[in-house]
């Protein structure tokens, strides 16, 4: 939600030269949210394999959290 609010520079400046504070701040958050939430969601799979009726739920967040960031090493 953050990162909505502090928009990246013009062109996002990957270098960051010259960054403006809402440059920083647009990064740091997304650096953030991405570290975060997979860990997040591997936290509420884990909780959800404790209740048998939620096993297929337990599954899906599992794979979910682990697919995005094997998916970003190739790109």
């Amino acid at each position: 939600m953050v990162v909505s609010i502090f928009p990246c520079d013009a062109g996002c400046n990957k270098e960051l030269v010259d960054p403006s504070t809402s440059q920083l701040i647009h990064n740091t958050t997304g650096l953030l949210t991405y570290l975060i939430v997979p860990f997040s969601i591997i936290l509420i799979g884990s909780t959800l394999k404790k209740e048998n009726k939620f096993i297929s739920l337990s599954r899906l967040s599992m794979f979910l959290s682990f697919y995005p960031s094997s998916l970003s090493s190739f790109f």
